[in-house]
């Protein structure tokens, strides 16, 4: 299908969480991207057909997927990781002010 469409060499990244799979898509992705064009960064790659996506150094995280793994870490810290207990927290809180 890439070659049919001529986008393989028109990606640049991957975005993903940070799950370990996507590591080794991008690797696979690369193995497969370098049989088909060279690695060189061309300065102007839209008059060629050069490859832009580097592996996993090409691949982006997710920000709001981190971010909602470092809140969730926070609220399990803090007991409220299920949607009770963050209510008895609420009523606590509401009822002290």
């Amino acid at each position: 299908m890439g070659k049919k469409y001529k986008i393989l060499y028109k990606i640049l990244s991957v975005i993903g969480d940070n799950a370990s799979n996507n590591n080794t898509l991008c690797r696979h992705l690369y193995r497969k991207l370098s049989k088909e064009y060279d690695s060189f960064i061309e300065e102007e790659p839209i008059r060629g057909k050069r490859m832009r996506f580097d592996g996993e150094e090409s691949q982006v995280r997710c920000y709001t997927h981190v971010l909602n793994l470092v809140c969730n870490k926070a609220l399990d810290s803090l007991g409220l990781s299920n949607v009770k207990n963050t209510k008895k927290f609420l009523a606590r809180a509401q009822k002290a002010n």
